[in-house]
């Protein structure tokens, strides 16, 4: 599961937070102004040994890399604007 638009300037003390995602391990790129989280069930992140791969300064990209014995799952989730404009979306792709 991905969530963007959390507002969270940090991840760490939000009680409301680990109340709705209960049962799920996850992984932020914080930021004040926007903010992504990227969720896997508990059982299946610890299976698969799931570990943080990137994420970016601005709150808009986290990815994970869910592993198993013989492939990987890159998991990225992001925020893409809802402007559209070239200047918004190239800051995202780019």
């Amino acid at each position: 599961m991905c969530v963007s638009e959390t507002k969270l300037h940090n991840s760490t003390n939000r009680n409301w937070l680990n109340k709705l995602l209960t049962g799920y391990k996850w992984w932020s790129s914080p930021k004040g102004t926007g903010g992504t989280l990227v969720c896997v069930r508990t059982k299946v992140a610890s299976m698969s040994r799931a570990k943080l791969t990137y994420q970016d300064d601005d709150g808009r990209i986290v990815a994970i890399t869910l592993h198993s014995e013989d492939k990987n799952l890159l998991v990225v989730g992001t925020y893409c604007p809802a402007s559209g404009s070239p200047e918004a979306l190239n800051k995202v792709l780019l």
